[in-house]
């Protein structure tokens, strides 16, 4: 996989000053270049990336990005 394309599970393509949330597991990383053309809505930013963190023992939904 080339470095910052989006994909589902495996091996996520983190900048090097990331901190990995505490007891969350990597489920999916977005380039939006590469998915905003199907952004409908446009909510999407034109670039960067945007990765999905779950917590299997977590009940309720919490954004853990900056």
């Amino acid at each position: 996989m080339p470095i910052g394309t989006s994909l589902l599970r495996g091996s996520p393509h983190l900048p090097k000053d990331f901190t990995w949330p505490d007891n969350y597991y990597f489920y999916a990383q977005f380039n939006c270049a590469q998915i905003k053309p199907m952004d409908a809505l446009d909510l999407l930013p034109d670039k960067g990336m945007l990765w999905l963190f779950f917590n299997p023992g977590a009940d309720d939904f919490r954004p853990v990005s900056r």
